[in-house]
């Protein structure tokens, strides 16, 4: 069949669709559309793989189907519209028209490609035909469904930005007070505890392991001594915070000590250090060691500050320290980006003050993206790169779920409920991962953004083909507001749709337009990045710190059976 994409059958079309598609939220169908053909002018390279129109044929019609616009993009639903040309060899001229339809999103974030499942077309209108396209919905739906439409993620994310600019919402109120900011100039590894050390018996042996921490810090209390397992060597204090040296001599009891909590696979060995510590550890060396039971950042600058200018600002990058800080020249003072949120000084030994978004010198905006430091223009409200990480923000990671795949949730003791403020909901707060009470005989669990239901805490677990919507009224305030974050989007027979969006990790839309890390959300060794899902998820070594809540979980080695596609990321 000749294809009629002449430059009368364009302004045919671009007559119609003033028509159709002139209403708040189309207009913009007609936009990727060059006027004549000859201003696509000629191409020998390969199409993008969501090149569109996309064309697809059933009986005599072939229908080409222009990109859509989307309504909404929700609980992995998206609802959009797209404009129809529709040829056949009985008509000599195409038919246009408008299809709107909603799908199931699977999202390949390694791709980047978005597949639209399960459409269905709920109306068609193509006012030149006597049905007014009754008999093209038929056709359009069995194609689609033989051949599923795919977007690519940019493209997508894109569009979102447009309806977020009209729509702006997402927004979490976080929480911004400046963490412990600690500057060494020395190879430095700060080790974080979950409030004061909580200590635990370790079978076996006379110490003590406190248990709010991802890392192996043991007590003897007989000798009046700490003990720290820092990569393939023993480190003793007589304080937490020090000083720090290496044991010539350990006990077989640290040994033990260790064994067990490396079957107990809730720990830290801390074997991955930054490579700024691997010479100095090779050398039989100790770094600085710094301990904090509160929220707490290291900022590591090799010596005295090193400084060089960025572009055409008043902006100088502290080029000797892996950190994202700065010394802003018209002030005299120093920035730095932690965890989404900038904080400023006027010495490197603070103190420290949060700066807002509108608060922020207009010279951060100016940094250019192809900079080393271009990375920290996400964390400036108002530029596209922030607006950018708003969009994704929004955008789901999916999995398809085994209903075969099954959960094993342990618990240090009996399971001990706790109210969850705000909500009828209880949760149970000794457990391995979050449980909550929903009513006598109904518990959910999340693991690796799975969620599982049984009648009892204590099982028999089974993925959950749908969560109630109370547990979507978790307030930001609370420890497991995260788990709002992670869906369920469908099932069959065999499997159940999942995905969650990056609130789950603990990334945030602040009030002004930025987004935001959750605090204690990973262990961090210099640059580096290890997640832990456990009972306290942000204990452990440099912590990212603040959100609207006060954990969240990230990457765990025990996913459970049956995940068709890797769903979890760690943040760092």
């Amino acid at each position: 069949m000749t294809r009629l994409w002449d430059g009368s059958s364009r302004r045919v079309l671009a007559a119609l669709l003033s028509v159709l598609l002139l209403a708040p939220g189309l207009t913009a169908c007609t936009t990727a559309m060059p006027a004549t053909g000859e201003a696509m002018g000629p191409t020998t390279s390969e199409p993008p793989a969501d090149a569109w129109p996309r064309e697809l044929t059933s009986g005599d019609n072939t229908f080409s189907i222009f990109q859509p616009q989307y309504d909404r993009w929700e609980q992995g639903r998206l609802d959009g519209r797209s404009a129809v040309a529709v040829e056949s060899q009985a008509s000599p001229e195409p038919r246009y028209g408008v299809i709107w339809f909603t799908a199931r999103t699977q999202v390949d974030k390694e791709t980047r490609m978005v597949t639209l499942e399960d459409l269905t077309i709920s109306k068609a209108d193509f006012p030149t035909v006597p049905d007014g396209g009754a008999g093209y919905l038929a056709a359009l739906q069995r194609s689609l469904s033989d051949a599923p439409l795919t977007i690519a993620l940019d493209r997508l994310q894109a569009e979102l930005e447009i309806e977020q600019a009209e729509n702006p919402g997402g927004v979490v109120a976080v929480r911004n007070d400046p963490p412990r900011i600690i500057v060494s100039q020395a190879p430095a590894l700060l080790l974080r505890i979950d409030g004061q050390s909580a200590l635990r018996s370790v079978a076996g042996t006379s110490l003590l392991r406190v248990i709010n921490t991802r890392v192996l810090l043991l007590l003897d209390q007989s000798a009046g001594r700490y003990y720290l397992w820092l990569r393939n060597q023993w480190l003793a204090a007589p304080k937490l915070d020090g000083p720090w040296a290496a044991v010539s001599n350990p006990s077989s009891s640290l040994e033990v000590a260790k064994q067990a909590a490396v079957r107990g696979g809730q720990v830290d060995l801390l074997n991955d250090v930054d490579p700024d510590l691997a010479p100095l550890l090779q050398a039989g060396s100790t770094p600085t060691i710094y301990v904090s039971t509160t929220p707490a950042e290291l900022l590591v600058v090799r010596g005295q500050p090193a400084f060089a200018p960025v572009a055409a600002t008043g902006i100088l990058e502290v080029t000797n320290s892996d950190e994202d800080l700065f010394l802003y020249t018209p002030e005299q003072a120093y920035y730095v980006l932690l965890s989404g949120r900038w904080f400023r000084a006027t010495s490197l030994q603070g103190p420290w003050q949060f700066v807002s978004g509108d608060r922020l010198p207009r010279d951060f905006a100016a940094i250019p993206e192809s900079h080393p430091k271009g990375e920290v223009l996400a964390s400036v409200p108002g530029t596209p790169q922030a607006r950018e990480a708003v969009i994704a923000n929004d955008i789901p990671q999916t999995a398809t779920i085994s209903r075969r795949a099954r959960l094993d949730v342990r618990y240090d003791g009996p399971p001990q409920l706790k109210a969850l403020e705000g909500t009828p909901l209880q949760y149970v707060v000794n457990a391995s991962v979050p449980v909550i009470r929903v009513d006598a005989s109904t518990y959910y669990a999340l693991q690796n953004g799975v969620w599982f239901v049984a009648p009892l805490p204590t099982g028999p677990w089974a993925v959950a083909t749908s969560v109630p919507p109370v547990i979507y009224t978790i307030p930001a305030s609370s420890l497991l507001h995260y788990v709002t974050y992670a869906y369920v989007y469908g099932a069959t027979p065999d499997v159940v749709y999942t995905g969650y969006t990056p609130g789950y990790l603990g990334t945030v839309v602040a009030p002004d337009g930025s987004w935001s890390t959750a605090p204690a959300m990973t262990i961090r060794i210099g640059r580096g990045t290890s997640g832990i899902q456990g009972r306290s998820p942000g204990a452990g070594v440099r912590s990212t710190w603040a959100s609207a809540s006060a954990s969240s979980p990230t990457s765990s080695s025990a996913s459970p059976s049956g995940i068709t596609s890797g769903i979890m990321a760690s943040v760092g």
